[in-house]
């Protein structure tokens, strides 16, 4: 099984985020930037953290045609959206899963 099969076959937000945190460690070698790989990875909302900030460093990435670093990052991507979306739908996370709140001013 996959990292994504087994987040999709988890049947509680500590098995997801236990396997977020084993793919977390797997990636020590990877293209990522350090500062990534050392975000806290203990609560749910740590996953969108993880999940957002992934956002610039593939942007960048493929905009210096760095394929290492946007593959890896590609990869890492679906991996925590696919753990994010199963964490709501488990009910965990509720504030990390869910857009944040829209000032009404």
């Amino acid at each position: 099984m996959d990292v994504i099969e087994l987040i999709q076959h988890a049947t509680s937000v500590d098995d997801v985020m236990g396997v977020l945190r084993a793919y977390g460690d797997a990636l020590r070698d990877a293209a990522l930037p350090r500062w990534w790989l050392q975000l806290p990875l203990a609560e749910p909302e740590h996953a969108l953290r993880r999940l957002a900030a992934l956002l610039p460093i593939v942007n960048a990435a493929s905009c210096r045609l760095d394929g290492r670093v946007c593959r890896a990052g590609k990869q890492a991507l679906e991996v925590f959206a696919v753990g994010v979306w199963k964490i709501k739908g488990l009910g965990g996370g509720a504030q990390a899963a869910g857009p944040p709140a829209v000032s009404k001013h």
